[in-house]
């Protein structure tokens, strides 16, 4: 009788690690002056799981363990918030809303997703707003626009944000953002990602700046491995502006 009850609390214990089980916040209504609360993996799905929840705003209210998406089934790990399917494109679903993480942790997340784009917690945003969002050890692999924090990261704003782990990507791979692109910033933000990218432009923050993007006072200190066009900071910068920011890692 011992063991079976053991059993079953293992299988419990397992099945809440692991599950991928959609769960509405508690609190809030998804406005700017009562956002969704988020306090569970499950509320993260819960965001994913449907389009017409990717122009709402959300605060995170306590750590966050995602190390179960490495055994979700099918192996390919957590499913992005937002995805581009092309650029101009009307299919496009980017995330519009906002999230505050208020410093609080999200841990462990996976992604190994070698052949997709849109590859990174947020795979596309477009007018968005990232702030205080801490992503620690993550393990993602992607194809095209890979990171951390966003893949496409456009028109949107990313302040006080955080990541480290391993990033590995064909193109546009950054630790933080794969590309950051049309009138985006980031700010006070930073990157401790090893980030790997087999193709071009691979940086340790950011792969590609496109078009009137900035960057100021942000760091990173992971290391980068990429082939053409790589860099600390970012692998290619076209049109746009770094200031106060630097890079500690190894570049190769």
């Amino acid at each position: 009788m011992k063991k079976l009850l053991l059993l079953l609390v293992i299988l419990f214990v397992s099945g809440s690690l692991f599950s991928q089980t959609a769960t509405e916040p508690a609190f809030g209504d998804g406005s700017l002056d009562d956002p969704y609360q988020i306090a569970s993996l499950n509320n993260l799905v819960w965001i994913a799981s449907d389009t017409n929840r990717w122009d709402k705003h959300y605060i995170q209210t306590v750590d966050i363990d995602a190390s179960g998406t490495a055994a979700w089934p099918g192996g390919e790990g957590w499913t992005p918030i937002g995805y581009l399917v092309g650029l101009p494109s009307p299919d496009n679903r980017p995330f519009k809303g906002s999230y505050n993480g208020q410093n609080y942790k999200i841990s462990g997340l996976f992604m190994n997703q070698p052949a997709d784009s849109s590859v990174a917690f947020f795979g596309m945003t477009g007018g968005a707003t990232l702030a205080n969002i801490v992503l620690e050890d993550v393990d993602i692999t992607g194809g095209t626009a890979v990171g951390a924090l966003a893949g496409w990261h456009l028109t949107s704003t990313v302040t006080h944000c955080s990541s480290s782990g391993s990033v590995t990507g064909q193109e546009f791979t950054g630790g933080l953002l794969g590309l950051c692109g049309f009138t985006s910033t980031v700010e006070n933000s930073s990157s401790s990602c090893t980030v790997t990218g087999e193709n071009d432009r691979t940086g340790g923050l950011v792969g590609m700046l496109y078009t009137s993007c900035v960057i100021n006072n942000s760091y990173t200190d992971g290391n980068v491995l990429g082939a053409e066009y790589s860099g600390g900071l970012v692998g290619f910068s076209f049109e746009s502006e770094i200031n106060y920011s630097f890079n500690l890692g190894a570049v190769s």
